[in-house]
């Protein structure tokens, strides 16, 4: 083979296998580590019963570990159950984020005792 044969040839090889890399590349679903967040989260699973702001139907008086636990294991509450939370992908710590967001939106969205 000539030089310039194999020049152009080493330059299609190249460019096709850069090409292919964009082509493998773009298809790849870019996921974090750690899951969603307690935003993203409470947006799926919590907003449709806790409304916006989280005002409804959520007691911040009650401790931290009482909260968690009813994500994780579900409450019989009235006038509508809240679901467990543990068979979805929600583990203790991603619980303790949620009710911590949750405390801080319902906190956003009372104004301050005079």
């Amino acid at each position: 083979m000539k030089t310039n044969q194999i020049k152009l040839l080493t330059i299609a090889i190249f460019i096709l296998g850069v090409f292919f890399l964009l082509a493998l590349g773009s298809g790849v679903t870019k996921v974090k580590a750690d899951g969603p967040t307690a935003e993203e989260t409470y947006k799926k699973s919590c907003l449709m019963c806790h409304k916006a702001d989280a005002t409804k139907a959520f007691d911040t008086t009650k401790a931290d570990a009482d909260l968690e636990k009813a994500i994780l294991e579900g409450k019989d509450a009235k006038p509508i159950k809240m679901p467990e939370f543990a068979s979805k992908g929600i583990d203790a710590a991603k619980a303790k984020e949620l009710v911590a967001y949750m405390k801080a939106k319902v906190a956003a969205a009372k104004p301050p005792a005079e």
